[in-house]
């Protein structure tokens, strides 16, 4: 009787353990409270979390783990504070982004090095102000260069 108590209490501590190591290896990510924690982090590729509470954003960063030279990054928007109306629609969404090892850069600033809903939606705001753009001076651009004799 005795025997089978200290077998169920090693199994019992042992299966903690293996949670533990789960935990801790796979679904733990280390908070950063500053700037200077994230970018260490960030240079090193090491697991971490950092809340960017900027003028114009609510951002959270989540670095993930090396991917063979790059270091994958997800990037969520939580909030934006300053913009056009069409800008809030992009709170809550987030993207990949892969950075190569080593590299100290805001990992939304190359949007080629990043993939998901969010990278798509800002893609998409940014080509209709274009079009926007060059059809309000659509006119202008005609008269300047006198294209309306080729069209």
């Amino acid at each position: 009787m005795k025997k089978e108590k200290i077998i169920e209490i090693v199994l019992a501590l042992v299966l903690i353990a293996i949670a533990l190591s789960v935990y801790f290896g796979f679904f733990y990510f280390p908070s950063c409270e500053d700037s200077q924690c994230f970018s260490d982090s960030l240079i090193a590729c090491k697991k971490a979390v950092y809340i960017s509470d900027s003028q114009n954003t609510l951002m959270k960063y989540k670095i993930i783990t090396p991917e063979g030279n790059n270091c994958k990054v997800n990037v969520r928007l939580y909030q934006v504070k300053v913009g056009a109306m069409n800008l809030a629609n992009l709170e809550g969404l987030e993207m990949n982004c892969y950075l190569p090892l080593g590299t100290l850069m805001v990992p939304e600033s190359d949007l080629q090095n990043c993939n998901g809903q969010l990278k798509e939606e800002i893609q998409t705001i940014v080509i209709n102000k274009l079009h926007s753009e060059i059809v309000q001076n659509l006119g202008q651009i005609d008269s300047s260069r006198n294209l309306t004799k080729v069209l």
